[in-house]
């Protein structure tokens, strides 16, 4: 009996957010997998979804966390608030609220703050001897940080460096600067 109520109570949540999920599945054409978590979901309209409460979004190879994310499904966008955190293999980028595009992979970040790994192009006579034993990262932060591309980065009011010490030997800071990973700022 008590096993039976233990199976009851653990399917409960999975079957409670079954309608939303496939829904989202099945209109968010621009994630190939795609899934969301969250402690509460509500339903504002058709096809605008509110997620509180550890709000996890994964989309092909990215994820979102936050404490609130808006989903427009019809528009292919969120709208991510409260400790936001936005996951890929080579990046990471934490901030106060995001808007973000994912048909084109694109967004805003506001007050954030983040790590990319840089791998420099093979071939060049100083690429990896450019970072020591230290790996190849870049740090950045600023008011506004704009994804543009797959690498490429807009930062507003912000600094970047690739210098891993507690306090950077270096850093670039700029009132707006365009960085395309593994190329150029």
């Amino acid at each position: 009996m008590y096993s039976r109520l233990f199976r009851i109570l653990l399917l409960t949540p999975a079957l409670l957010s079954m309608p939303v999920a496939a829904a989202a599945q099945d209109n968010l054409a621009s994630c190939r997998g795609w899934e969301r978590l969250a402690v509460h979901t509500e339903q504002i309209r058709e096809g605008h979804f509110r997620l509180r409460e550890k709000a996890e979004i994964t989309c092909d190879t990215f994820k979102f966390f936050a404490d609130h994310v808006d989903v427009y499904i019809d528009e292919d966008r969120i709208e991510a608030s409260g400790n936001v955190l936005f996951t890929t293999p080579d990046t990471r980028i934490s901030a106060s609220r995001v808007e973000f595009n994912l048909k084109t992979k694109t967004g805003t970040f506001y007050d954030a703050t983040g790590s990319s790994k840089v791998k420099p192009q093979i071939g060049t006579p100083t690429a990896m001897s450019m970072f020591g034993t230290q790996e190849a990262d870049m740090h950045f932060w600023g008011e506004k940080l704009e994804k543009l591309g797959e690498k490429k980065y807009r930062l507003t009011n912000g600094s970047f460096t690739t210098c891993l010490q507690p306090t950077p030997r270096w850093e670039f800071t700029s009132g707006s600067v365009t960085i395309n990973v593994d190329r150029y700022a």
